[in-house]
């Protein structure tokens, strides 16, 4: 009996270990063989100030958009960024978008920023300061944190960013069964009242497929971001926008205004966390009130 234990110990192990290894190969994999360039889709090009959307964790930058891209048009040419879902590395983004930028041959842009997109927002105006040539910037926040300590999940945020790095075989496996416990959408009685069904219905596709791969880098991106100094973005005008049910992200407007200097600081009741498509007409009013705040833009 006693061999029979040591047989099945030391079988538990060498199956623990193989998975370790596996996981990790995982990971290996996805980092040198997934692409980490964004792909941009511009849906005009008849202006010298661009409008350019990142989007936020979890989510296609087209279908988060649906509702206000109409809005945007008003303002320049609406540039939406699309990250790879399957790798996400936020320093190689804001780095095409600003090169983008550059060969478009833009004056100025107004950089607006969902979640995490507002991080990157801030790297592309770091891209611009180390390169040759210059935009004007203008920046809309919608529920950003500067680091993980704004999450209210930072525990949860923190451990992903340090220990997990899913590749394509947790993606496959994993994926589907993560989101179907984890992703819980809004039930009906908590959307707005102009709700697009079409709209809503391919903005939660996304996120009930996202791989987690991708997920689990843009957390990273998060936890792991440089800080920021005092008067760094001085100049820039700043747009906070913070919903009433932000569940995701604490308030932040106090720590961002100190970087930029001043902001205008916009309340937008019933919404929650960034849900352009589940209050559709909450996030317009409060974009439109944004865009009134930019004088000269």
């Amino acid at each position: 009996m006693r061999i029979v234990r040591i047989l099945l110990k030391t079988l538990l192990y060498g199956c623990l270990a193989t998975i370790a290894w596996m996981l990790t190969l995982d990971g290996v994999v996805n980092h040198y063989f997934a692409d980490p360039h964004p792909s941009t889709v511009r849906l005009t090009s008849t202006s010298k100030t661009a409008v350019v959307f990142f989007t936020a964790a979890q989510s296609s930058g087209t279908a988060h958009s649906a509702p206000l891209k109409s809005l945007w048009d008003e303002r320049g040419d609406v540039i939406i960024v699309e990250y790879n879902p399957n790798r996400f590395v936020g320093q190689q983004i804001a780095y095409d978008v600003y090169r983008q930028l550059v060969d478009w041959q833009y004056e100025r842009a107004i950089l607006i920023g969902a979640s995490l997109g507002g991080l990157l927002a801030t790297d592309v105006i770091d891209n611009d300061r180390a390169g040759t040539t210059h935009l004007q910037y203008a920046v809309m926040f919608q529920g950003v944190p500067l680091d993980s300590s704004d999450l209210y999940h930072q525990d949860s945020a923190d451990a992903i960013a340090r220990a997990w790095y899913p590749g394509p075989v947790t993606n496959y496996v994993g994926t589907d069964l993560m989101w179907r416990y984890v992703y819980n959408p809004p039930p009906p009685y908590m959307l707005g009242p102009d709700v697009d069904q079409k709209q809503l219905a391919a903005q939660h596709q996304v996120g009930r497929h996202y791989p987690l791969s991708g997920w689990a880098g843009e957390v990273r991106y998060i936890a792991h971001h440089r800080g920021f100094e005092r008067n760094q973005y001085v100049g820039i005008p700043l747009v906070i926008m913070e919903s009433e049910h932000d569940t995701v992200v604490k308030p932040t407007a106090n720590r961002w205004r100190p970087v930029f200097g001043s902001a205008t600081v916009i309340k937008v009741p019933e919404a929650g966390h960034v849900d352009f498509v589940e209050h559709p007409d909450a996030w317009r009013q409060a974009f439109q009130k944004g865009f009134a705040s930019l004088k000269g833009w």
